[in-house]
């Protein structure tokens, strides 16, 4: 019964956070001194981010601490997955973001490449239900938009009307 009772309030937690993370991406995107519109990944990225770096940190002291010859190589494990997936959020909540203007869009990646397709350019649009991504291809380059970016549906939108798609189109659902 207790572990029906972690599962369930997990799952809550699950469906709260993505409840949460789609109402944040309705939200208008940001717009810079240029006019430019930034979509950036909401704030829970970045803090669960920091939450899984110092579980990982809390799991080396202790493994530090009680050291165990044989609990080693585990500890060792966790401490990489969980402090690997948090700088991942962390770095994706800090630098990713798409740009977009009424000529072209750019995303700069968590190692800071940018990438940038002319609107003229697009060849296709694609969306990934497994990814959550929005694909944005012009034969050379392509540029990846998570759906959980803030201001998604304002790309969205300005992808249906500038290039004149539907989201049946680009097996794009709910918008």
């Amino acid at each position: 019964m207790k572990n029906l009772n972690a599962t369930a309030i997990i799952l809550i937690v699950i469906a709260i956070m993505m409840k949460f993370l789609i109402n944040a991406s309705k939200k208008k995107p940001a717009i810079d001194s240029q006019g430019n519109k930034i979509l950036k990944l909401p704030r829970p990225y970045e803090i669960m981010g920091v939450i899984l770096f110092f579980a990982s940190l809390i799991i080396l002291i202790y493994s530090i601490i009680d050291f165990n010859p044989k609990n080693i190589l585990y500890q060792f494990i966790i401490f990489v997955l969980f402090g690997g997936l948090g700088f991942l959020l962390i770095l994706f909540g800090r630098v990713y973001q798409v740009t977009f203007n009424d000529n072209e869009i750019s995303s700069k990646s968590i190692f800071g490449k940018i990438n940038t397709i002319c609107w003229k350019n697009v060849k296709q649009v694609k969306f990934n239900q497994a990814s959550a991504k929005l694909k944005i291809n012009d034969g050379m380059n392509t540029i990846k938009c998570h759906q959980h970016l803030v201001g998604f549906p304002a790309l969205v939108n300005f992808l249906k009307t500038k290039l004149n798609i539907t989201s049946d189109q680009i097996d794009l659902p709910n918008y």
